[in-house]
């Protein structure tokens, strides 16, 4: 990932940028990275959750959102990237976040994956999110033209405008599919999954 070049810190003595991205361990997050690892980058792993009986691998709800852990780890990261898992949180904890990056002089990077947060009912809490975000991140990201003019419109701020990565292993379009005699519909509305026979 090529981060705005008015955001990017100082490289380490080793030349790589130590990036709090959150959440580090999701598909998505991974496949930023750079296949050969050469992109002078390294991604703090998730820090285990709260809560009693968390299993390995969960990365939610994001430990690295808390303004504590900004504190204790400042010295572990060069720039913090926020790119989801804030939905539990409300607007006062992230301006918090926000507030506790600035007392140690960390960038924050947002990227704008939703404007409209598909697991929210109600567009109110999201909004609230990203009134605080927007406006208060150091570097903005989005994944599109469109989304970028709706945030540019909103909020008097043009995002960087970078390509969705893939989110399945490189090698999985190529290979053959396996015929099937079903295939799988989903239903938004009923929230049920149907089995079809395509004859």
């Amino acid at each position: 990932m090529t981060l705005p070049a008015a955001v990017l810190p100082g490289r380490t003595r080793s030349g790589l940028i130590r990036v709090a991205s959150v959440p580090a361990g999701h598909v998505y997050v991974r496949h930023l990275a750079d296949p050969s690892g050469g992109d002078g980058v390294a991604r703090l792993d998730d820090p285990v959750p709260p809560g009693p009986d968390v299993p390995t691998g969960q990365w939610w709800p994001p430990a690295m959102l808390s303004p504590a852990w900004v504190l204790d780890h400042h010295q572990e990261f060069d720039v913090f990237h926020v790119q989801f898992g804030f939905d539990a949180q409300d607007a006062d904890r992230l301006g918090a976040l926000v507030d506790a990056l600035r007392a140690v002089r960390k960038p924050l990077v947002y990227t704008v994956h939703d404007l409209r947060n598909p697991h929210h009912s109600d567009f109110q809490a999201h909004d609230s999110h990203l009134d605080v975000l927007i406006p208060q991140a150091d570097g903005l990201i989005t994944l599109t033209a469109g989304a970028a003019a709706q945030v540019a419109a909103r909020w008097g701020r043009r995002p960087t405008v970078l390509p969705h990565p893939h989110v399945v292993e490189l090698d999985r379009p190529t290979r053959p599919r396996a015929s099937l005699p079903s295939f799988v519909t989903t239903s938004c509305s009923n929230e049920r999954t149907s089995f079809t026979s395509p004859g």
